[in-house]
């Protein structure tokens, strides 16, 4: 968060540079603001670059983890779906051998 406390400060220390610029036509100031500028753009890109590597982290985190999950199921959970379904049956597809299951959609309780 320091880097974001920095260019706060860079950005409000260009506001009196650029009055006297544009105000008094001092050109002094006008080459102080585009530095402070250029260090403000600077700063900007380096916490974008954080944001980015924060991101980034996180979802190798995340993959490394449903890597670790699929090697300790053996499934492939990864790239298929959890149900397949063909007509009126629902095939589990990390199945040992061919399982369906019949579902019967108009199933209603006894007790109601």
């Amino acid at each position: 968060m320091d880097k974001i406390a920095e260019l706060k400060f860079c950005v409000d220390t260009i506001e009196q540079d650029t009055s006297r610029f544009f105000k008094k036509k001092n050109r002094a100031a006008g080459v102080r603001a585009r530095k402070k500028l250029q260090m403000c753009k600077k700063l900007a890109q380096e916490i974008r670059l954080l944001i980015q590597k924060a991101k980034q982290e996180e979802v190798q985190k995340r993959a490394e983890a449903a890597s670790e999950y699929a090697a300790a199921t053996g499934s492939d959970h990864l790239g298929k779906q959890m149900f397949q379904t063909n007509g009126p049956f629902e095939v589990f597809p990390e199945s040992e051998g061919p399982v369906t299951v019949e579902i019967n959609r108009n199933f209603k309780p006894s007790n109601q």
